[in-house]
């Protein structure tokens, strides 16, 4: 793990206070950090002050060195020491980040789960957010309003999901 001292500032009262937080996780091999990832909750903190919880976004990497894909959460555009064979994925802001590694973790293409969540979102009128793929019922499953609410695929859009084919 790589950690650093991380200044934030609450949203809500303005108290200002540095933070020991991890900026690299490694698939496999830091499981806890990983499960905080997958809850949506690593990027969330608590003011010791007035106790508000608020989305902590800081520089962070995971890579997946089996999977061969690295997530980025970072401003910055360009990055050295790099494996050439992995999939660079950069997301600028926390949500992007979750997103992205909520759906490369379950093996499936990031373009291909935001076509069928905007369409979903654009139908639903609301803001949908990507759960899980479900493979034996060949269901994407996203939630809307804190509901959960699935997309069957049909098969060429089930290959194309699991990064076979290119729709």
């Amino acid at each position: 793990m790589n950690q650093r001292m991380i200044d934030s500032t609450c949203p809500c009262c303005k108290h200002t206070f540095w933070i020991k937080r991890d900026t690299v996780c490694v698939a496999g091999i830091h499981p806890t950090l990983e499960e905080l990832l997958d809850q949506n909750i690593y990027f969330r903190h608590k003011c010791s002050q007035c106790q508000t919880i608020y989305e902590f976004g800081h520089p962070f990497l995971f890579r997946d060195p089996d999977r061969k894909y690295v997530i980025i959460l970072s401003e910055k555009k360009e990055f050295d020491n790099l494996e050439k064979d992995d999939e660079l994925i950069l997301c600028d802001n926390v949500k992007d980040f979750e997103f992205c590694f909520r759906v490369k973790r379950q093996g499936c293409s990031i373009e291909f789960v935001r076509s069928i969540q905007k369409q979903f979102q654009e139908k639903e009128k609301n803001e949908v957010f990507f759960d899980q793929w479900d493979p034996d019922n060949q269901c994407l499953w996203f939630l809307v309003d804190g509901q959960p609410k699935g997309v069957r695929l049909n098969k060429s859009q089930q290959e194309a999901l699991l990064e076979r084919k290119i729709l």
